[in-house]
């Protein structure tokens, strides 16, 4: 028996085992039924097509999905069903309140009967039959083709052929049950508990990697079991085409691939699976993007204009600017943005929809021109994330894994982290965005209920809180004894933490202090977190993934060209000066070869211990290393001729993917590793000595790059805390009560985040049953030292300081041109890398023409320092302006005449969204 609850989403559900042998059809297809149709025409019909399907007779309270893979040598037809829970009065292809409670009703003629008319007892009703006449249309010229045999076939019968021979595989071996008709049932929502389970959803969106956790309180004691969360898990609606059910049904039991919790934080804009099928008042999915497996395994796009996509939200958070270039959908066939979400979003990404609690008016759901600011891809993220979550906590499969399966599940909240020098401005943008999505989803009626949005931790101190628990759980019996224990200190009854987290986009540095909050009293096990320094820098492992490709990729590429004297196009097609039209292609190119390759050298690094180096040197073309890749479960490197960037400009042949003889194509991991501190060292050394200087108890290493070995072993020579208390948590024993564990030991540091922020949101409820670990959340305070302007560079000399955290001298003005860059920095080094906070500049926004400064002299202003922290304002202008080459508009400069606009990234474009390279001249 499948159980769902009313209002929840759309549920896909289906037995994996069911699956339709082409070859248990040939004397169908020999001999067509009635002389109209086979199950050789249904598969090239429907074949990965969603089709409507009644089970009663009387409506299509189902869709049905059906693909194609290859079981033992056999090409067979699997299955995936969908059901639509939401309860519709007056729609009659919907659930309405008389299914709660009850079995849906099976069509007793599709139960009992097995033999070869089953077809015929199969119901066609109308709107299956316009579904159905609609995709004939779209593939007959393709069919008859291929096949001239089907012409005057008939596609209803070639459906009910369909499911019929579906309903006869789902019988195969048990007599007693039908496994394609599988009994099915709306269960009210307290028929096994008085209330539902209140769940949250916990999620580090990163910059290139995401992970969510789904936490549940107990009914009776109110209190969590971090033990008992699970993943989020984003479902692969292509993987549906390749696999069916299979990754879902693993999920099920616990039994999924070990990074199951990794989703790629890449945004692709494609229709989703029920969109292309037309308008209908059921089976309406909100998001119209992908992320994850399926935004990263998308084909490559033949758009040539427009913009499909983005590689993380969060790295736009600040762009509120109109897009010159429309939006479009990935696939170039499907055109320009369209979607019922659309009439949610106005197109300068207004915030009077949250302030004024009604949608905007007026908007359409085909635009004419989608010139979305790049901050609203946070929103497209989230839509799909708190849907799919959403309806995630109420699947079959989630139930099924986390225990309880007959209860329903309350999605309350959603709890973001965020990177630890996170501007205010900036995490109010994302907490912003994030409630919009819900809003929007709530208005769309995809949900029925509102869903709160809160940020919890800055990750730095998340990563902290996972260690910290993890620790003082072995001592639950004596408190006191962990912290006289480990506390350097006289004062035993605190310890200082420091923490350097270099995720994909932010390396952080953090410091805090945790405090026992009653030490007099050993049943109190309780600890307050206190945040004494933090710092951060934008620099971290997708630059390390940059300087690999523009040092180390590009050049051996281009040195092989050389040596057999094919032209060398790498400069002028991936250089500074490659071509604004083609940015959509080449990007495609650069996740499709070059990224590969880099994280291919990554990868190398990091397991040098456990690889045979040496064994890998003969790895001299592309074909090679992509057998390493596929064996590995890395990303594979695609072939040429399937990336057109690299086709249509001639970079490389496409024989050159097996011919082509690399050499170096496998670099020793100690050479790699000098690329690496050439690009972080600097930064890295700069960190050591804040740390050594506030003496630490332990120094955390989080995020993904600080698994090379090589970043944890320049700490340990730099510094003086005992090597055991640099702690890597990557493949740190933690113990068995951590979700994502590994036999105890964290796999991944990235999953600290989402569990540190989970402890820190579930103490500060009071719902944890041990130790709880309290902070201030968004609230903490963080450090701002230094502020000042430069005009292009990301460094930040003393005498362009213009304001100094320690001091109370009033801050220094700055002097205007054009445009500077409002930079931000804590330790006191001009050659340390600084943070981008603000551009100052004229405004150009102006009917009457180009403001310009008067004789070349610099406008003089004064920023309003008050309030640092939370945001800078222009107090006062002084100089002379005029209008460009309108020598009698010259007047004094006013406030309004300057704009002071919210950016953190020092150029336009992020390579990953540019497929841009510095490169080197080859002589």
């Amino acid at each position: 028996m499948m159980e769902f609850f009313s209002n929840t989403g759309i549920q896909f559900f289906g037995d994996s085992s069911v699956r339709v042998s082409l070859d248990d059809a040939d004397v169908i297809e020999d001999t067509a039924v009635n002389g109209e149709a086979s199950l050789r025409f249904a598969r090239r019909l429907f074949l990965d097509e969603w089709l409507p399907l009644s089970l009663d007779g009387r409506r299509n309270l189902f869709r049905i999905f059906v693909g194609e893979s290859n079981v033992g040598g056999t090409d067979t037809l699997h299955y995936v069903m969908a059901l639509d829970t939401a309860i519709r009065k007056g729609v009659n292809e919907s659930l309405n309140r008389n299914d709660v409670g009850n079995e849906v009703q099976i069509d007793p003629n599709l139960e009992s009967l097995s033999n070869d008319d089953l077809f015929n007892y199969v119901t066609v009703l109308d709107e299956t039959k316009k579904w159905i006449s609609e995709i004939y249309s779209r593939k007959k010229t393709r069919i008859l083709n291929a096949n001239p045999e089907f012409d005057n076939f008939d596609p209803y019968l070639a459906y009910q052929i369909l499911v019929a021979e579906f309903i006869k595989a789902g019988q195969k071996g048990d007599e007693n049950e039908n496994r394609f008709l599988t009994k099915l049932s709306i269960l009210t929502d307290h028929a096994f508990a008085q209330s539902a389970i209140e769940t949250t959803l916990v999620l580090d969106l990163g910059n290139s990697r995401t992970i969510g956790l789904l936490v549940e309180k107990d009914l009776n004691s109110g209190k969590a079991k971090i033990r008992n969360a699970a993943p989020l898990k984003i479902l692969d609606f292509d993987e549906f085409r390749r696999n069916g059910l299979d990754e879902l049904q693993k999920f099920a039991t616990g039994r999924g691939d070990e990074y199951e919790h990794l989703i790629s934080s890449r945004l692709r804009f494609r229709k989703n699976v029920f969109q292309k099928y037309g308008t209908t008042k059921n089976f309406q999915l909100p998001s119209i993007c992908a992320i994850g497996k399926e935004a990263v395994n998308l084909k490559e796009t033949q758009a040539t204009e427009g913009s499909t996509g983005i590689s993380g939200p969060k790295r736009y958070l600040w762009d509120s600017s109109l897009r010159m270039d429309f939006w479009r959908f990935h696939d170039a066939e499907e055109g320009l943005l369209e979607g019922e979400i659309l009439r949610y979003l106005s197109m300068e990404d207004s915030d009077k929809y949250l302030k004024e609690g009604k949608p905007p008016h007026g908007l359409a759901s085909k635009p004419l021109a989608p010139q979305y600011p790049r901050r609203t891809m946070m929103i497209f993220t989230m839509v799909e994330i708190i849907y799919q979550a959403f309806c995630q906590v109420n699947s079959f499969h989630h139930r099924k894994r986390v225990g309880q399966p007959r209860i329903k599940r309350n999605l309350k909240k959603v709890v973001l982290s965020f990177p630890t020098a996170m501007p205010l401005w900036e995490r109010e943008r994302l907490l912003t965005q994030a409630k919009k999505a819900a809003k929007a989803l709530l208005d769309l009626k995809a949900i029925p209920v509102n869903i709160e949005i809160e940020l919890g931790c800055d990750e730095a101190s998340c990563s902290q809180i996972a260690f910290l628990y993890g620790e003082t759980r072995r001592f639950q019996t004596d408190f006191s004894k962990f912290f006289d224990l480990v506390s350097i200190r006289e004062n035993s009854n605190y310890l200082r933490i420091a923490s350097l987290d270099i995720g994909g986009g932010t390396t952080d540095l953090m410091i805090a202090e945790y405090k026992r909050e009653d030490p007099g009293n050993p049943a109190n096990r309780n600890v307050a977190q206190e945040i004494v320094y933090s710092d951060g820098v934008t620099i971290a492992g997708d630059e390390i993934l940059k300087h690999l490709i523009s040092d180390v990729v590009i050049p051996r590429l281009r040195e092989s060209l050389m040596k057999i004297s094919y032209p060398d196009r790498f400069t002028e097609f991936f250089g500074l000066g490659a071509p604004d039209a083609d940015r959509e292609i080449r990007v495609e190119a650069m996740n499709g070869l070059l990224i590969p390759i880099a994280e291919f050298y990554l990868h190398l690094m990091e397991k040098q211990s456990e690889i045979q180096v040496e064994s890998l040197t003969s790895i001299k073309t592309l074909r090679t290393l992509n057998e390493y890749l596929r064996n590995n479960g890395l990303r594979k490197i695609r072939k040429l001729e399937k990336l057109s960037y690299i086709e249509k400009h001639k970079i490389l042949k496409p024989a050159f993917f097996t011919a082509l003889r690399i050499e170096g194509l496998v670099p020793h991991p100690k050479d790699l590793e000098k690329d690496v501190l050439a690009a972080y060292q600097k930064i890295l050394a700069r960190y050591a000595i804040v740390v050594k200087a506030y003496h630490p108890d332990f120094l955390i290493l989080g995020g993904r790059t600080t698994a090379l070995p090589v970043i944890a072993g320049r700490l340990r020579e730099w510094l003086t805390i005992p090597s055991d208390r640099i702690i890597s948590l990557k493949n740190h024993y933690i113990g068995d009560w951590y979700p994502f564990s590994k036999e105890g030991m964290i796999s991944d540091p990235k999953t600290a985040v989402v569990i540190g922020n989970a402890i820190a949101n579930l103490s500060n409820e009071g719902a944890l049953q041990d130790v709880m670990i309290k902070t201030k959340g968004p609230e903490c305070d963080f450090t701002l030292n230094f502020v000042g302007a430069a005009p292009v560079e990301n460094k930040l000399p003393d005498e362009t300081v213009c304001y100094r955290g320690h001091l109370t001298d009033p801050p220094t003005p700055i002097s205007l041109v054009n445009h500077v860059n409002i930079l931000y920095r804590n330790i006191d080094d001009t050659n340390m890398p600084c943070n981008l906070m603000y551009v100052l500049g004229l405004n150009d926004s102006n009917e009457n023409g180009r403001l310009t400064i008067v004789n070349g002299q610099p406008l003089t202003v004064f920023l309003d320092f008050s309030h640092p922290k939370e945001r800078l304002k222009i107090s006062k202008v002084q100089g002379q302006v005029q209008y460009a080459g309108n020598n009698a508009s010259q007047r004094p400069a006013t406030k309004d005449d300057v704009n002071l606009k919210e950016q953190t990234l020092f150029e336009q474009d992020y390579f990953l969204d540019d497929g841009r390279f510095s490169m080197a001249a080859f002589f």
